[in-house]
């Protein structure tokens, strides 16, 4: 597993971080993006016509609002609730709450389809108990969208000419203060192996 900092005021996990980040995006183009987006087959072959999908970590809900406006039931969430807000305000029609992916206000077995792109990772305590909320969450034969970073081969090589961002670790550890003042921790990659045994000990198949 990789540990990877920043030098930005705010980590990874701080709302305030993705706020600055989203405000800077384009939403309209992002949007768009949707189209040829290489993830679009997998929303069509797992996103029926009755199904519910929640996104856990929305940020600015470019995927949102692009499935709702073709008829489907999506609720985004998200911990950023200025984000939120500004969303609203852009597309008020979209289901939106705020809140954290590894307590999320729904019921069991709520959702068919669960998708969240690059969120468990930024979690300095470790992503698992997203993960196990993502099961929670998802109907017994629902399915589970979901990316991380990949701690490549390329990455392991770089690693050494990268030791005041990058570190290897055994697994999530907090610093409490024993990192560099002036950087913060941003997020993990992990091998196929480490996320794999991640989601089996979450009950979440491949």
């Amino acid at each position: 597993m990789l540990k990877m900092y920043h030098k930005e005021v705010h980590s990874g996990s701080s709302p305030d971080f993705w706020e600055g980040t989203w405000i800077a995006g384009h939403f309209e183009q992002s949007v768009r993006f949707s189209v040829v987006d290489p993830l679009r087959p997998l929303f069509e072959e797992y996103l029926g016509p009755e199904s519910l999908m929640l996104e856990g970590g929305c940020g600015m809900g470019n995927y949102i609002s692009y499935y709702a406006a073709r008829g489907h039931k999506v609720i985004g969430l998200d911990f950023a609730l200025g984000a939120l807000k500004t969303l609203h305000v852009r597309q008020p029609h979209l289901l939106l709450t705020g809140g954290d992916v590894s307590k999320m206000p729904f019921a069991d077995e709520t959702f068919d389809l669960y998708y969240s792109g690059g969120v468990v990772e930024h979690f300095e305590g470790g992503a698992e108990e997203s993960l196990r909320e993502a099961r929670r969450v998802l109907k017994e034969d629902g399915f589970l969208m979901i990316s991380v970073p990949y701690y490549s081969p390329l990455r392991k090589t770089l690693r050494p000419f990268r030791k005041d961002e990058w570190r290897s670790v055994r697994g999530p550890v907090s610093d409490n203060g024993n990192a560099s003042d002036d950087r913060h921790f941003f997020q993990y990659a992990y091998t196929r192996k480490e996320f794999t045994s991640m989601l089996a000990e979450s009950c979440l198949e491949l």
